[in-house]
């Protein structure tokens, strides 16, 4: 059934006009402003990790972190590396959108707005999976 009605999407002939260019160059033009911000905030936190190793480690022998959660500074640097791939892997898709869209608009390709929207579902539907497991943390920490 959802092949039947995306081949006849496809076979569509689409007219942008004004206003609908318009509206998808200026969400275009703020997908790829968030996602190289977000870049940006990416390699700042990577950058901070890797220049607070020696601090997080004096830290965590301080406040004897290890030996009460068994958290030592390569855990820490491991989460922090990890949340910066998984932040550059989501707007990776809100890039991969604006790209696609503004490929779109200037040949008028059903195929590249339907990679964009695609890249778009995947950068939400992702956006949404995090939300919920930071929901489903947080519901937790206040009940426990």
């Amino acid at each position: 059934m959802e092949q039947n009605v995306q081949d006849q999407l496809t076979e569509v002939e689409l007219e942008f006009d004004d206003p609908i260019r318009h509206d998808f160059a200026n969400a275009a033009k703020w997908a790829k402003f968030i996602s190289v911000i977000m870049f940006i905030c990416g390699g700042l936190l990577l950058l901070l990790a890797i220049g607070s190793l020696k601090y997080v480690s004096e830290l965590t022998r301080l406040l004897n972190v290890t030996y009460q959660y068994g958290i030592d500074s390569g855990l820490i640097m491991t989460i922090l590396i990890v949340a910066a791939l998984v932040m550059a892997g989501t707007f990776y898709f809100l890039l991969n959108f604006s790209i696609k869209i503004r490929n779109a608009l200037l040949s008028e390709n059903i195929e590249t707005i339907n990679e964009g929207i695609n890249s778009l579902k995947t950068f939400f539907l992702v956006s949404s999976i995090i939300n919920a497991l930071s929901l489903a943390v947080n519901i937790y920490n206040l009940v426990k």
